[in-house]
């Protein structure tokens, strides 16, 4: 028996499975056989999906957080960032690098950052990217889940959520943060007033060691002195042409025996002029799924027709 086979055992006794998944990804790494290599592949595909990377929450959090061991699910390949992106990415973590020296000098120093921009411009894939570069859980909270119709209750949903942010090192996402961090004055209950209130203490209490994202699509309603708790903002824009050509591109040429040509990815980032990240995406894995429900070669074109010019 080798060290990860008895790492397996011991992993599904101690119940701890995302343990267990990483001896399994060992185990598979080492099989060099031909004749397994589907099935290997084949697990390898279902280990590394969201879906199964979850961890697993307390029973008080459930529902208000989601925690994903990013690491394991991120396809690097296929993301691509913009230049003012890559600019802010760097910037995020730096800051991360240089934090032990900045505890080390006393200085409290909260890396948050505020992402805005339309909907669909790839404000979350972006948090998980950054997750994906530090190796860090991708802890991700969406504030259109947690407002309560009860006085308080909301308050408390977002409390409990940050204490055990407090536990772990994670990059953490607060999404439609919008939907509480309106202006105060500006709303018709004054409940929400003390909500804000109570997500800056939040804010402000929060260990030094974590990465704080906040996602919203009207940052022009949020409190001022909410979004003074984030230390950089930036604007996220639609994708350029040439960001629409190289999304096609890395995504298709990642589908094994995919059929294309360097001016159908050309054609198709024409054809999806003003569409978002999350569109285009869908439009390429749609087409994707359809070439395989038809047992087809993976292409941009039917009938050789571009499927761009469909949409």
């Amino acid at each position: 028996m080798n060290d990860n086979l008895k790492g397996l055992l011991y992993a599904v006794a101690d119940n701890d499975l995302q343990k267990a998944k990483s001896y399994c990804k060992a185990i598979l790494s080492t099989e060099t056989a031909q004749c397994n290599k589907y099935i290997v592949n084949n697990i390898f595909a279902k280990l590394n999906t969201s879906s199964m990377n979850m961890l697993e929450l307390p029973h008080n959090v459930k529902g208000l957080l989601m925690v994903e061991d990013v690491p394991n699910t991120f396809n690097e390949a296929r993301y691509v960032l913009s230049n003012a992106d890559s600019e802010v990415v760097d910037k995020i973590l730096n800051i991360w690098h240089v934090n032990d020296k900045l505890l080390e000098y006393g200085i409290r120093y909260l890396n948050s950052t505020l992402l805005y921009g339309e909907s669909g411009c790839g404000k979350t894939m972006l948090g998980r990217y950054i997750a994906y570069k530090i190796g860090l859980p991708f802890a991700y909270l969406n504030f259109s889940r947690i407002v309560a119709s009860y006085l308080g209750e909301t308050g408390r949903n977002i409390a409990m959520a940050f204490d055990y942010i407090k536990t772990i090192r994670c990059v953490f996402m607060m999404d439609e943060i919008d939907a509480i961090g309106l202006i105060r004055g500006t709303e018709t209950i004054s409940e929400m007033s003390r909500v804000v209130i109570n997500l800056m203490q939040c804010l402000d209490r929060l260990d030094t060691g974590t990465i704080v994202i906040g996602a919203t699509n009207r940052e022009d309603t949020l409190d001022t002195a909410l979004k003074r708790r984030f230390s950089l903002q930036h604007k996220m824009n639609l994708p350029s042409k040439e960001i629409r050509r190289t999304i096609a591109e890395k995504y298709i040429s990642t589908i094994p025996n995919a059929i294309y040509k360097c001016q159908d990815f050309e054609e198709f980032a024409i054809s999806t002029e003003g569409m978002s990240h999350a569109k285009i995406t869908t439009i390429i894995i749609d087409r994707i799924v359809e070439c395989l429900t038809k047992n087809e070669p993976v292409s941009l074109r039917e009938r050789g027709k571009l499927l761009a010019n469909k949409i």
